[in-house]
């Protein structure tokens, strides 16, 4: 079983009782992204993620995309 599908289920389900839109779900990961691309100390090298490339991209568990699905990143301080 992997991560995504759990995750899937409660979003699903928070679509339906508060009308959350993919494009809102598709805020938080475009934003994130930008946000660790400016943070120096990160290990991962976090790619650029437009809006419309995040739009253009595969469900991988509706309504999670590729850019929604992410490992955790330590930075060099938590070493």
């Amino acid at each position: 079983m992997h991560i995504a599908g759990p995750a899937a289920m409660a979003l699903q389900r928070h679509k339906a009782m508060y009308g959350t839109t993919d494009e809102q779900f598709g805020m938080i990961a475009v934003s994130e992204r930008e946000w660790a691309r400016e943070e120096t100390r990160s290990r991962c090298s976090a790619s650029r993620c437009r809006w419309s490339s995040y739009l253009a991209m595969p469900y991988m568990v509706e309504p999670l995309r590729r850019a929604d699905v992410t490992i955790a990143c330590p930075t060099a301080a938590s070493r």
